[in-house]
């Protein structure tokens, strides 16, 4: 292999990857445990993703990642510090698939998903904020490394197992929040726990909210605030409305701009600081919210 990242891989390769044999990985392949494409000539590829959330969910470890072209590889992906550096310099760089493999190195190497949010993905989110507002990042490398951090995040869901019959959860930002990152990071940590969630998306107005409550009868709506431009007496009301609506479905708020006097303000469950605080959390909800999948609702 060359150096530089490669998107899929043949059998054999894999097999090397995970220390499995090769005939044992072409059965995986013919079964469909692991999702393989056939190449024009007939030999099987499988896709990076499809190996790394392989060994995500198995007993399997990943012997030698920088066989798929991944720059300083072997760093202990264990140390968040290190990880972040790696990371913010691809994602400025440019360098998708450079920051999207050392994040998946991180993530199956045994960092649970609340922990690499919070102490990899966060961090790294602030300090592209931050160098911008003082002028160390131009204008155009905050919005690619701001993209490609939004691309790395919907391309980790190849990573986990999505349940399709798990319970329903919405949530998003509020008019005058244009910030979609925080959201899409609960939304892939509620997909890890279980959760069928849905990202409604940010800058939403209030209706909208409503009439998705209405629509998809959530077990669980969280809102991102990570920006307020409305008056505080307006923005409660919004809360309020949302509260009134989701008729003690539990609302999880959290954000940058969730200050101690707005929280004394606004209506809310649960509110979070961190997705570590949001994860410890679920086990209640989702419990609860499990049993109310089976047992009808009263009317």
């Amino acid at each position: 292999m060359n150096n530089s990242v490669v998107n899929s891989v043949s059998p054999k390769q894999m097999a090397q990857l995970i220390g499995a044999s090769e005939s044992s990985v072409k059965r995986w392949c013919d079964t469909g445990r692991i999702p393989s494409k056939l190449t024009p000539g007939g030999h099987r590829r499988i896709e990076v993703a499809t190996l790394l959330g392989f060994v995500k969910s198995s007993k399997y470890e990943l012997h030698q990642p920088e066989l798929l072209g991944i720059k300083n590889a072997s760093i202990d992906h264990s140390d968040a510090e290190l990880t972040q550096n790696i990371i913010f310099d691809a994602l400025t760089c440019g360098n998708l698939d450079e920051a999207f493999m050392h994040t998946s190195l991180a993530f199956v190497g045994g960092k649970s998903l609340p922990s690499l949010l919070d102490e990899v993905i966060t961090p790294v989110f602030a300090r592209i904020g931050d160098e911008w507002e003082c002028g160390e990042l131009h204008v155009y490398q905050e919005r690619i490394a701001c993209r490609n951090l939004s691309q790395l995040l919907l391309r980790l869901r190849d990573l986990i197992t999505i349940n399709p019959q798990g319970p329903m959860a919405i949530g998003g930002a509020l008019s005058g929040d244009p910030y979609e990152l925080p959201s899409l990071m609960v939304e892939l940590m509620l997909l890890d726990a279980g959760w069928k969630a849905n990202f409604l998306g940010a800058n939403l107005p209030v209706q909208s909210i409503l009439s998705a409550v209405d629509n998809l009868q959530p077990e669980l709506i969280w809102l991102s605030v990570s920006s307020i431009n409305d008056p505080l007496d307006a923005f409660a009301a919004n809360m309020a409305d949302i509260w009134e609506k989701a008729h003690g479905t539990p609302i999880v708020v959290g954000g940058r701009a969730l200050t101690s006097e707005l929280r004394k303000n606004i209506r809310a469950s649960i509110f979070c600081d961190n997705m570590q605080q949001m994860f410890d959390c679920l086990a209640t909800l989702n419990t609860s919210a499990r049993r109310l999948m089976i047992e009808p609702k009263d009317n």
